[in-house]
This record gives structure tokens, sequence and C-alpha cells, in this order.
């Protein structure tokens, strides 16, 4: 899942409208093509095979070309177009290239001010996890499951219990009580039992995409190329291709 995280502990992204205008301006399906096309255009935190993820429309935008129009009056709402906004990227491509289109982004929809900072690859996340000390507005984060659950993803990058001076992985420094309430709640019940609680976990999504918590603008699909020889008997949409289910025709 990749995104760009919006600091909503200060300007500009702490006013609703400002993050807001963000989701709204996004490209999704040009940042896919920079991506090779591997992305699909996303809106909500969870990708579709982690239990949790909606069905349904955007609460704000649609995944696509962008509203810029609707951008700009929200910018223009927020009364913050004159805050001057560092875009932190890493320097390796597409992600170099997703964060120059989001910055130029961010200009289109009428902030003043937009500065690009390339960090080193091998840095990146040691320096935009430095809470206390570069405490960064926004620029681009992603996230691979370690296990199939929600928690996996809002334990680490939305709950506000996970806000670190050092090492910091809730880049946009989330801490709203309601989040955090209901991460507790939910993430006590176990991986097998996740059916009883998706509908807690949807409406979860939801109310953070609607807040704009996060501008997440897709989901990584992986190609897989074999030979026509090649049988494969099973995959799953989260784990992937079962070694012991290919072989010969």
């Amino acid at each position: 899942m990749y995104y760009f995280f919006l600091n909503a502990s200060k300007p500009p992204f702490n006013n609703l409208d400002a993050r807001k205008a963000v989701i709204e301006g996004l490209n999704e399906s040009g940042l896919s093509r920079l991506g090779s096309g591997t992305l699909s255009p996303a809106c909500y935190f969870l990708p579709p095979a982690i239990p949790g993820h909606p069905s349904g429309a955007c609460p704000l935008g649609k995944p696509g070309t962008g509203n810029i129009a609707a951008a700009k009056k929200l910018v223009a709402a927020s009364g913050d177009a004159n805050v001057p906004i560092v875009v932190y990227a890493q320097e390796r491509s597409p992600r170099l290239q997703w964060c120059e289109a989001y910055e130029q982004e961010l200009k289109d929809i009428g902030f003043k001010n937009v500065t690009l900072k390339e960090v080193a690859d091998e840095n990146y996340f040691t320096v935009i996890g430095e809470a206390k000390k570069v405490d960064p507005q926004t620029g681009f984060a992603d996230w691979n499951q370690d296990f199939p659950n929600p928690v996996d993803f809002y334990g680490v990058l939305l709950d506000g219990k996970s806000i670190v001076p050092v090492d910091n992985e809730n880049f946009g420094q989330t801490n709203d009580p309601y989040i955090n309430k209901i991460v507790t709640k939910l993430g006590a019940t176990p991986t097998t039992e996740l059916g009883s609680v998706v509908s807690q976990w949807q409406a979860l999504e939801k109310y953070v995409a609607k807040n704009a918590y996060a501008a997440v603008f897709g989901y990584q699909s992986f190609p897989f190329l074999t030979s026509s020889r090649i049988k494969v008997s099973y995959t799953n949409d989260i784990y992937g291709w079962d070694l012991d289910g290919i072989s010969l025709k």
C-alpha cells in the first residue's frame, strides 16, 4: 500500500480542508503510470485482500485523474495556501517520480511555497521517523503487511500510541482519540476471529478516509510471468502463489 503521509500535528495538514484538498487533487492513474502501470488506484488504508477493506465509493474524491478545481477551493478555504511545505522523497524510481508529481500537484491546487527534499534510500525512513527532530509535514510512505490483520496497518501507522521520538512510523502524527480507542478494541481480536469485527474495521476505514489522514494512492500488483508449460494450481490474494502448487503441464 503506497501513500503520502500528511502530518496532522502541524500546518498546513493539521487543517482538515488542506488534507481533503490533497485527496481531491490526487491523480492516482497518473501515479500508477509512473510506476509502470502496476498500481491499482486506491483511497482506503487497507488493501482489498485484508479483512476490513470497505466496498463502495471513496468518501472523498474519486480515484483517477483528480479534481484540481475542487482541491483549489479547499486550499483557499483552509487559509493555509502560504504555509511553506517540504515534500520528503526517496531517491529511487519510481518513488522519486511519485513525489515529484505530488510536489507539482500541491502547487497546482494552490499551495504557494512547495519544495522537494530528496533523502538517500538507505536513510529515508530513519530520517522521516525522527518525530521529535525532523517532524516532516508530508512525503512518501508505504507498508507491506507482516501478517493479514488490519491491526498490522493501524497499530503501527495510525494509532497515536505508536508515535515515538525516534524510529517513528506514524509519520502523519495521527493521534485521534476515536482511532486510538477503536484500534485498541479491535486489535485484541485474534486473526482467526476477524470475521466477527470486519464491519467495525470497515467503519474505521471510512472514518479515516473521510478525515483524510493519509493520501493513499495505490495498491501494488505483482505480474506473474511463467512459461506456457507451467501450471499454477494455487494462489492466494494475501500470500501470493504457492511453490508447492507449481508443476509442468
